[in-house]
């Protein structure tokens, strides 16, 4: 499962904003698909934003970083050039 898949699930289980839900469904929080410079960053503020601080705790741990399989095939788009 994709780093930003997982994020999606542990963010509806914890009950967040289903714009949160679908940011990360679309990879707006994600290391390699994300638009932001520091995507883990404003997932953890958004997340404290609105009292997910275990989610923002497992962002900050590394819960979320992408996979060294999301960077391989990153780098096979072109994108880390």
């Amino acid at each position: 499962m994709k780093t930003k898949h997982k994020l999606a699930r542990d963010l509806r289980q914890a009950g967040a904003p289903s714009d949160m839900v679908s940011k990360a469904t679309q990879g707006y929080y994600d290391d390699y698909e994300s638009d932001l410079t520091f995507p883990l960053t404003q997932l953890i503020k958004d997340c404290e934003k609105v009292g997910l601080a275990q989610i923002a705790h497992g962002a900050r741990s590394g819960k979320y970083d992408g996979t060294k399989a999301e960077a391989n095939e990153w780098m096979t788009r072109g994108e880390g050039l």
